[in-house]
C-alpha cells in the first residue's frame, strides 16, 4: 500500500536510484517499507508495507469476501477413452464448500443459468455463492453425465460440488481420438 506519493523525477542518463529498507515506524511508513531516491537529489519516495490484514501484511485474505469474485482458466486434453480431469484451484479459499446446486457447468450456447452465471467465457462471472465453469470448446469430449462434471475433491469424486480450495472438472472423451475441452471459471464469495 503506498501511503505517500510524490511525482517521479526523470533521472538523467547515468543517474542511479538508491533503495533503502525502512523499519516499522520510520518515516511515513507505519508498517515499514522501502524508500527510493535518485542519487544526490535529496528527495525520497516511499513504498510502504500494507496494514496487517486477515492474510498478513500485503498478503491475500484468508477467505473470499462476500460478493468478491475470483476467476481463472481450465483445460482438459486426453488421448484415450476413460475419464479426463482438470483442477480448479481458488487462490483465496471460500468460507464454506459449495453444494451441487451452487456449482454450474455452462456449456456453449446454454442460457439455462443466466441469473446464476451471467458471464461469458471471455468475461466469467458468478452470482454470490456460486461457482460457474464456462466451456469455450468441446472437441471429442463431453461432461461426465453419471456424477456431474464438477466434483469436490475434498469429499471424493462422487460428490458434485466444490470444496473451499477448489474443484475438479471431470469429463469423458467420446472416442480414443485426441480430445480437448477448455474454458474459464468464476466463483463469488457468499
Amino acid at each position: 500500500m503506498v501511503k505517500e506519493v510524490r511525482p517521479a523525477k526523470q533521472g538523467l542518463p547515468g543517474e542511479s536510484v538508491l533503495a533503502e529498507e525502512e523499519a516499522k515506524g520510520a518515516g511515513p511508513c507505519k508498517e515499514g517499507g522501502s524508500s527510493f531516491e535518485v542519487e544526490g537529489s535529496g528527495v525520497k519516495t516511499y513504498a510502504c508495507n500494507g496494514e496487517s490484514a486477515a492474510g498478513g501484511a500485503g498478503g491475500l485474505p484468508k477467505t473470499l469476501g462476500t460478493g468478491e469474485t475470483e476467476t481463472g482458466a481450465w483445460s482438459v486434453k486426453s488421448y484415450a477413452t476413460g475419464p479426463a480431469f482438470s483442477s480448479i484451484s481458488f487462490e483465496v479459499q471460500l468460507k464454506a464448500a459449495l453444494g451441487a446446486a451452487n456449482v454450474i457447468f455452462v456449456e456453449p450456447g446454454s442460457t439455462s443459468h443466466e441469473s446464476e452465471c451471467p458471464g461469458v467465457v471471455e468475461k466469467p462471472t458468478a452470482a454470490k455463492g456460486y461457482l460457474c465453469v464456462y466451456v469455450e470448446e468441446f472437441d471429442e469430449m463431453e461432461p461426465n453425465s453419471t456424477l456431474g462434471p464438477i466434483a469436490d475433491p475434498s469429499r471424493g469424486l462422487q460428490t458434485h460440488g466444490a470444496g473451499t480450495t477448489g474443484a475438479l472438472i471431470w469429463l469423458k472423451p467420446e472416442s480414443a481420438e485426441p480430445a480437448l475441452a477448455y474454458g474459464t471459471w468464476a466463483v463469488t464469495g457468499s
